[in-house]
């Protein structure tokens, strides 16, 4: 098993090689590289298509139709038909060294990258034989759809090697050589556009999608996707995009959902979905016209209507999958997941009108449901295995975002025109998103336990809120996930959450002391600024008293030389009016020489007093000049 597995690989990635190194114009002129490799290697002259169907199964794990296998045949330089079955070969004109180069190359990367595994394996203590984990591994890399219980611990390895360029390269080699094989495989022989009406009905995840309501990587897959629905579209519209009234239910659901929150009567369960909705809104209101403004988006934006059919089961109930006890039983539904998917694939059986299509008709079958939900999978594969029929051979009723994608570019030949492959192609992108659906699946049982233990009084609400803050911080977006992080947001172990919500509590213990010991220090701040602001109130009071007192020292000085003055100008006039009384008096009874004498005596009485007025002026312009 391990030897077929890998050689499935190494062709998967030598035909990217040769698709790469040569001028290929179409998969047929690659495949014929492998059949040259075949018969020279089995040393043959003759060979019938049927032949060759066998050997590339045997050589390369190649499963291809009689039809793909004849066109091939028919297109070698050195092969000549004899007949519609059987071709003679001229060996001289084959060279397979080409091939047998890649192949030596690839099957040493190859190798290198099992040990790789196989010792990460041992290292994680892994209970799987070696064999088992190499075919989980190469069935993770070419099947979208696995349900492998290794398939988280696969993404987690290769999301550890992310920086390991000749690891990414080589499996983005097989991945983009599967793409190539696919088409083939599925007999898409007629390229470049949709020749039949397609109608493809998508789940909610997808429609959240193109919102960018699941992050960046959801979002530009769902456009890649949608780009190629508008390349098949631009001449005439051959592909309808709707989803189901069961879908708009479950949207719905979600927004109400929201409301709650935002009424506080619901809990976030942190899914990027989720967070997004309420990313924000305040209000019920705005909630209402988020949801109004994605079913306007949705129609006006993208041309996808809700399913205008309604009586699906009328008349056409004998299409309806029975499910009995026993299927219940092994499918391990809840009844919330069993009610959804059961209608979802009913839907498109009926539309099918209970016909099953093999996988060389998958455009022919006409209807899908788009999905990335595991359990509507899981209800697609049982119904076919209900019809005893082998499931590989028949198209499901429910396709993976990425599969519908490729199938897609495939037909619509953007292989073999710009070279430039879907993004979901890419292995790192692959694991992201593989990882943020396990954590966003693991957070919403985990939420549901944690309330529930809440209720029963096994934990306090403050053990909850903790919890949940765990709960959130592991709840991702696929594009948040690397290899330093990878280990850590992936555990659920009620360990795990144990430890982070312990490391929680104690951060805030921390940032609790901090803010404690803050506050403390602006209290003594606060102290010391009160009293340096009753300091400077008192320096104020003090320097207004200062003020005060110097003024009434004015004050008073002033009032003391105006007393000096007007006694001054009292005593002068009471002088000069006496003098003046008694020089008359004199005068009057003297004689002339002693009027003489008395009016020199006054006039040297009025030398010596000018000094003295003079000294009066200037107290007198100096009082006035200050009160002015």
């Amino acid at each position: 098993m391990q030897k077929k597995t890998q050689a499935l690989l190494a062709s998967y990635a030598t035909f990217k090689e040769l698709y790469s190194q040569g001028n290929y114009r179409s998969p047929y002129q690659i495949l014929a590289e492998f059949v040259k490799y075949i018969v020279k290697e089995e040393n043959l002259y003759t060979v019938f298509d049927s032949q060759i169907k066998i050997l590339m199964r045997q050589y390369f794990e190649f499963d291809l139709p009689l039809a793909v296998i004849r066109t091939t045949l028919s297109k070698i330089d050195g092969f000549s038909a004899k007949n519609k079955e059987e071709f003679n070969i001229d060996l001289e004109k084959i060279n397979i060294d080409k091939v047998s180069s890649l192949r030596s190359d690839v099957e040493k990367h190859n190798n290198q990258i099992f040990e790789k595994l196989l010792k990460y394996a041992n290292a994680n203590n892994v209970q799987k034989s070696n064999d088992e984990i190499v075919s989980a591994f190469v069935s993770y890399l070419i099947d979208g759809n696995t349900d492998s219980p290794l398939q988280n611990f696969i993404s987690a390895f290769i999301i550890k090697h992310e920086n390991d360029e000749q690891f990414r390269n080589q499996l983005q080699n097989i991945r983009e050589g599967g793409i190539l094989y696919v088409g083939i495989s599925y007999g898409i022989s007629e390229y470049g556009s949709i020749k039949k009406d397609l109608t493809l009905f998508l789940n909610t995840e997808i429609l959240f999608g193109l919102m960018g309501y699941n992050g960046t990587v959801f979002k530009e897959l769902a456009e890649d996707f949608y780009s190629l629905v508008k390349t098949a579209n631009i001449k005439e519209k051959k592909i309808h995009l709707k989803y189901f009234e069961v879908t708009k239910l479950e949207i719905d659901r979600f927004f109400n959902a929201a409301k709650e929150i935002i009424k506080g009567k619901g809990r976030n369960d942190g899914s990027p979905a989720m967070c997004n909705i309420l990313n924000g809104c305040e209000s019920v209101t705005d909630i209402e016209e988020k949801s109004a403004d994605f079913y306007y988006r949705l129609q006006y934006s993208y041309g996808i209507t809700i399913d205008e059919k309604k009586d699906y089961y009328s008349n056409q109930s004998e299409w309806s999958i029975a499910l009995g006890e026993e299927d219940i039983e092994k499918l391990d539904f809840t009844e919330e997941e069993l009610a959804y998917a059961k209608k979802a694939i009913d839907n498109i059986n009926v539309l099918r009108k209970g016909k099953l299509f093999k996988t060389t008709e998958y455009l022919d079958a006409g209807y899908f449901f788009i999905t990335d939900a595991k359990k509507t999978f899981d209800m697609s594969r049982h119904f076919i295995e209900k019809e005893n029929t082998d499931i590989t051979k028949y198209c499901e009723f429910a396709l993976s975002l990425s599969k519908i994608t490729n199938i897609l570019w495939y037909k619509l030949n953007r292989g073999f025109t710009n070279k430039k492959f879907p993004k979901n192609i890419n292995s790192i992108l692959k694991a992201q998103i593989v990882l943020s659906s396990f954590s966003t699946q693991e957070v919403g049982k985990a939420y549901k336990k944690y309330e529930q233990e809440y209720h029963d009084g096994l934990i306090t609400e403050d053990q909850l809120a903790y919890r949940l803050i765990v709960l959130q911080e592991k709840s991702v977006c696929p594009e948040e996930l690397n290899s330093n992080n990878v280990d850590d947001l992936i555990d659920f172990s009620d360990e795990a959450i144990k430890k982070v919500e312990k490391s929680i509590l104690e951060k805030n213990q921390k940032i609790q002391e901090q803010e404690d010991a803050l506050s403390q220090i602006k209290a003594e701040l606060q102290i010391r600024n009160n009293d340096y602001d009753k300091l400077q109130k008192e320096n104020e009071r003090l320097k207004i008293f200062e003020n005060k007192d110097k003024k009434r020292k004015i004050i008073r000085k002033k009032i003391k030389n105006i007393f000096l003055f007007s006694l001054i100008i009292l005593v002068i006039l009471s002088v000069s009016i006496g003098a003046a009384y008694g020089l008359y008096c004199i005068i009057s009874n003297l004689n002339s020489v002693v009027a003489t004498f008395v009016s020199i005596a006054i006039g040297i009485i009025g030398i010596v007093l000018g000094p003295f007025l003079i000294r009066i002026k200037k107290i007198y312009n100096s009082f006035f000049k200050d009160k002015k």
